[in-house]
């Protein structure tokens, strides 16, 4: 098994990312990557591959919660199929282009095995402690670099996102109109319940969010009565919902949310308006 350690600066923009914001740059590899990663050196450029688990470079302890023991990148060269593996909780830096904040990511970095103007054919997929595949968690994809663009050229990250979990209990609170809800203003509103529904860090439009909480429109908030987040960073949204249970409104939180261990996340509250 090849395994990278690279941790001389790199240059590259990771490109897709961010849905919310322009691509950061990633600039260092930080921490905890095996032996020096392959194939061969003597060609133009290296390559970079990127994961997140729930918007966030997994920690071993996220990496064994999800069942994600290491990532493979194999890819069809001219000549033959190669692969490289890293642990899980492997790490990079990228540095925003705007702020110049470092941000993690799980990663690493190939050696400059790769050669100008050829396609290759890759995939990247996250394995169990068996080196099996999990389900759902692989992409395939081509890649063809020119000297004039960013290096080592980053491929498209892999993402596992399950929030469910056991880190972080959430307290949520909505007015509307205003005010603290009434069963007058809820009425009013057509609202019967509120849902809390998380998505990824990278997916600012929800497309693939998930529901973690929900409780009484005239309650004007609560406090879960048990830990339903797991590790991760994740935006965050309040729903008004009909008595059928249809979306009649939904208010972003303006800030990303960080569980990184056992907590009470305090969410940002949010003030529903009345049609």
């Amino acid at each position: 098994m090849l395994v990278s350690q690279r941790t001389s600066p790199l240059q590259a923009v990771l490109r897709t990312v961010h849905k919310a914001a322009r691509a950061p740059v990633l600039y260092a590899c930080l921490l905890a990557l095996l032996s020096s990663c392959g194939f061969s050196t003597g060609h133009d450029y290296a390559v970079t591959v990127t994961w997140l688990i729930n918007g966030t470079a997994p920690s071993r302890a996220l990496c064994k919660a999800k069942g994600v023991d290491r990532i493979r990148f194999t890819v069809q060269t001219p000549s033959k199929r190669r692969t490289l593996e890293g642990p899980c909780e492997s790490s990079i830096g990228l540095a925003d282009p705007d702020t110049g904040e470092l941000v993690p990511y799980g990663g690493f970095t190939s050696t400059e095995s790769f050669n100008y103007e050829t396609s290759y054919r890759y995939e990247v997929a996250m394995l169990d402690r068996q080196g099996v595949v999990i389900s759902g968690l692989s992409y395939d994809d081509s890649f063809q670099v020119y000297s004039n663009d960013e290096q080592p050229w980053p491929l498209r990250p892999l993402e596992l996102f399950e929030p469910l979990g056991g880190s972080a209990e959430l307290d949520v609170q909505w007015d509307v109109a205003g005010a603290l809800p009434t069963a007058e203003s809820c009425a009013t509103l057509g609202a019967t319940e509120v849902a809390i529904d998380v998505a990824s860090s990278t997916d600012y439009d929800f497309v693939d969010s998930v529901e973690v909480a929900r409780g009484n429109c005239v309650d004007g908030g609560f406090i879960t009565q048990e830990a339903v987040l797991a590790e991760g960073e994740y935006w965050i949204r309040y729903v008004a919902l009909d008595a059928n249970g249809d979306e009649l409104q939904s208010v972003y939180a303006e800030e990303l949310s960080p569980v990184s261990g056992p907590t009470r996340l305090q969410v940002e509250a949010i003030d529903f308006q009345l049609p």
